[in-house]
């Protein structure tokens, strides 16, 4: 945990001190607790510091449950020291209340009211986005289509793209090492990593793909159309389908709804149907009129639902 008392020097100006918990206070803990725990103080606190990789493998609720068993036995708060984390359980982290610390990054411990974020350098660079066709290109690839060995302008017919756009999206791919790009004239993609691994790694660029929502009292083709929201989780999951029917458009789809389809758009969110207007062709990705796992995903990463949340994180363990 270098790296930890570093940055608790650097940012709160404190020499922070780490030590081994006593064995008769390792002992009370369940064995499956008792890995990396330290104790310091910090503002006259004494906390309990439990190092981990990453948050892959565990929702932020199953760290909350973990962080909530090892404080009611030692009595003491705890604070996961993460040597990365995604953004978005970050915040996921935040509003379950679990205090957590990402060296050179954040620092978030509510109970003594800290929270400090990355510098704003860091901040610009977290934030930068995919464009459409390069998250598109990528999802295509980690939903198991052939992308290696053909050349970008197969890619560009498959994806119904411009060979210049694709062109772009494979640069943008590769200049985050999320894949390598081979050859002169002929030129293809080479994906090395295992898909979780990629996905991993690109998690913090990916987009929303919905650009905006409308709404409809008619009937619309399904054929038009793509299931998307929460009755598209339920094909993917165990939950349970309900609410208003939402489907996914693509801009192209959009234009022709009103005046050949004669399907009047409104604002109104009380209307029987939402229409996700979608920054990419939501057919690219899916053989069916359910849009594809990986992009719904995206859509409902920031439900505020913990019930949705959990199937989130287990559609992720199915698809990988």
């Amino acid at each position: 945990m270098d790296n930890l008392l570093t940055y608790i020097k650097e940012a709160l100006g404190i020499e922070l001190k780490l030590q081994q918990l006593p064995k008769n206070e390792l002992n009370k803990l369940p064995l499956y607790l008792r890995q990396n725990l330290r104790r310091g103080e910090i503002l006259g606190r004494t906390l309990i510091f439990v190092a981990k990789a990453d948050t892959v493998g565990f929702t932020p609720e199953q760290y909350k449950k973990q962080a909530d068993i090892i404080e009611n036995i030692l009595q003491k708060p705890v604070v996961y020291v993460f040597e990365n984390i995604e953004v978005y359980n970050r915040k996921r982290l935040i509003q379950k209340k679990v205090a957590f610390i990402v060296p050179g990054r954040q620092m978030y411990i509510p109970f003594i009211f800290i929270e400090l974020r990355e510098l704003n350098k860091t901040q610009i660079k977290e934030t930068a986005k995919f464009f459409p066709a390069a998250q598109c290109l990528l999802f295509y690839y980690l939903l198991e289509n052939k992308v290696t060995g053909l050349n970008f302008k197969k890619l560009a017919e498959k994806l119904n793209y411009g060979t210049m756009t694709i062109t772009r999206a494979a640069n943008a791919l590769a200049k985050l090492n999320l894949c390598k790009i081979e050859g002169v004239k002929e030129k293809t993609l080479i994906f090395e990593n295992n898909k979780n691994q990629i996905w991993k790694n690109a998690r913090s660029y990916l987009i929303n793909p919905v650009s905006k929502q409308m709404y409809t009292d008619d009937i619309v083709d399904p054929d038009l159309v793509f299931k998307t929201d929460i009755d598209a989780l339920a094909h993917y999951t165990n939950i349970s389908a309900g609410g208003k029917k939402s489907y996914a458009v693509s801009k192209e789809v959009l234009k022709i709804l009103p005046e050949v389809k004669k399907i009047k758009l409104v604002n109104d969110i009380n209307a029987d149907i939402c229409l996700q207007i979608w920054k990419y062709d939501p057919g690219i990705l899916t053989s069916d009129r359910i849009v594809d796992p990986l992009s719904l995903y995206m859509t409902l990463t920031n439900y505020e639902d913990e019930r949705v949340q959990g199937e989130l994180d287990k559609l992720l363990d199915n698809l990988w």
